[in-house]
């Protein structure tokens, strides 16, 4: 399994490669993110997460990004409706909770589904390249099974590596 270090150095090539200057990413971890190493190469970067205290704390740190806080599998259609241009997604939107609680996975489980059908529904969606950690999550508890998450990624091209299913677009 990839360290933070290492996903941050995938997404630095997958924004390299694709030239993308927009980059949304879902679910933070004590208010950072894995693309805040790169609001320096970037025209925009989104954050999306539930956690109020994460928001603040993003927004403290970097001020530059555009902090959303709610339901990402919610509030995504909403920014996808101002975003004009194809971007790179790093989705990593998930609670980091015990298997033990499912209390809170009840009432908050995974948005991935509803992360991707908002992305799909956009007219850049194809152009753009999506990144999914957490993949040997799939199926557990709070979080949709695989062939629900495959089946919501038709239309890229797919792999998986590394614990990341990547979709970009197809050639």
């Amino acid at each position: 399994m990839f360290s933070h270090g290492d996903k941050v150095e995938l997404i630095g090539r997958y924004l390299t490669d694709s030239d993308r200057r927009v980059m949304v990413e879902t679910g933070l971890y004590g208010g950072g993110g894995s693309g805040m190493n790169f609001t320096d190469r970037l025209d925009l970067y989104v954050i999306l997460d539930m956690d109020a205290e994460n928001c603040r704390e993003a927004q403290s740190n970097f001020p530059a990004a555009v902090v959303i806080c709610g339901d990402s599998g919610k509030t995504m259609p909403g920014l996808l409706e101002r975003l004009h241009t194809p971007a790179l997604f790093w989705l990593d939107a998930h609670l980091v909770a015990d298997i033990d609680e499912t209390d809170a996975l009840d009432e908050w489980p995974c948005p991935l589904l509803g992360e991707l059908a908002a992305i799909k529904a956009w007219p850049h969606a194809y152009a753009s390249t999506i990144l999914i950690d957490d993949v040997r999550l799939f199926g557990s508890y709070g979080w949709p099974n695989r062939a629900d998450v495959l089946a919501a990624c038709d239309g890229w091209q797919l792999a998986e590596a590394d614990d990341i299913l990547r979709l970009t677009p197809l050639a």
